[in-house]
């Protein structure tokens, strides 16, 4: 019985350096809003504004592909066979993939 109360009167002397603890802990990491959370929502923000420029420049590329295509015939059998891959009847396409 003398241990057990040994040990609630020594946690009774380090009460507030255990408050501190338990709340660096509730607020680093178990809570909603937590530091943890806040960093990992941050990285996957950094991923989707990669995403978004991407996704920007491939809509340019298609737009000004889109009006060549409006623009002449001759434009469309030039995106058909750089984009598509597309061949005539008598022709073989060899495409070279560079590691």
């Amino acid at each position: 019985m003398q241990r057990v109360f040994r040990f609630f009167k020594r946690l009774w002397a380090i009460r507030s350096g255990l408050a501190i603890v338990i709340f660096i802990v509730v607020v680093g990491f178990l809570d909603n809003h937590s530091i943890y959370r806040l960093i990992s929502l941050y990285a996957k923000n950094s991923d989707l504004r990669e995403q978004i420029t991407y996704y920007e420049q491939r809509y340019e590329e298609d737009t000004k592909a889109l009006e060549l295509i409006n623009s002449s015939p001759d434009a469309v059998v030039k995106v058909a066979r750089v984009k598509h891959r597309m061949k005539k009847d008598n022709e073989d396409v060899y495409i070279v993939v560079e590691k």
